[in-house]
């Protein structure tokens, strides 16, 4: 009899143990169902969130497309390798590369200019004309030799005024620059004046014809290149006659703006 009672006695402590064991399997399978239920949960959410943040950038890229565009196209210009011929900066720190001469095109009487730029500026004048504009070209290409002799005329005459040397030259710079170092030299500059007033001074600006290019010069590719009050970025004075050829879309974009090709090229 106490036998039998011994053997009940450990059936029955086995079967507490089986308890506690599927109790503690059950709070296992409850806590793995709850972490797979936040798992899930979570990546939904962080799938959603993705999704909305991707839509975002894509809205966002989407509106600032065309500024992402100039952006690009600025550093691409603002890089010599890279720039296009009509970009080509010519300036007192930016010389014409040695023995450099355009393939001429004559546009009128003995001026020339890179014959890339002639049909352009042939347009300008005559829609020009076609307005009542009566415009004459003073200058266009020159070469290097015929620019020192401007250069050394226009030096001489400021040191026969009594001015020093070094007073001299630092007047005719401001005006003419020194050979291999004039936008005169790359043919794609020309100096347009009202042909009534033919005079390169500050009073050709008041001029219809001055007023005529001034609004409308980008549209054929062209630029003021010496604006007033910029002197200090190009180192010329203001020049209300002196247009340059830089393409129709950069033409836009630097009348526009209201900025020197120094500026608009990261150069200044």
């Amino acid at each position: 009899m106490k036998g039998k009672l011994q053997k009940i006695e450990e059936f029955l402590k086995n079967i507490r143990v089986s308890k506690k064991e599927w109790i503690a399997a059950g709070i296992s399978i409850i806590l793995l169902i709850g972490a797979m239920i936040g798992f899930f949960a979570g990546k939904s959410f962080a799938d959603e969130r993705a999704k909305k943040d991707r839509e975002a950038l894509t809205i966002k890229y989407a509106k600032n497309e065309k500024k992402l565009e100039e952006q690009l196209w600025e550093m691409k210009i603002k890089s010599p390798k890279k720039r296009p011929w009509y970009l080509t900066l010519v300036n007192d720190t930016n010389p014409i590369q040695e023995g450099y001469i355009p393939k001429l095109e004559t546009i009128v009487g003995e001026y020339q200019v890179d014959s890339r730029i002639a049909e352009p500026l042939r347009k300008m004048l005559a829609d020009a004309k076609k307005d009542g504009m009566n415009l004459a070209i003073c200058s266009a290409y020159r070469s290097v030799e015929k620019q020192k002799e401007l250069y050394n005329l226009y030096m001489g005459n400021e040191v026969r005024s009594g001015k020093s040397y070094w007073n001299a030259l630092e007047e005719t710079i401001k005006s003419t620059a020194y050979p291999g170092k004039s936008e005169h030299n790359l043919g794609l500059a020309v100096d347009i004046v009202a042909a009534k007033y033919p005079n390169l001074d500050e009073k050709q600006k008041d001029t219809p014809e001055a007023k005529w290019l001034s609004k409308n010069c980008y549209k054929y590719g062209f630029i003021l290149r010496y604006p007033l009050d910029k002197t200090n970025v190009t180192g010329i004075i203001y020049e209300p006659w002196h247009y340059r050829y830089v393409g129709k879309e950069d033409a836009k974009k630097i009348m526009e703006r209201g900025i020197t090709l120094e500026e608009y090229l990261g150069e200044e």
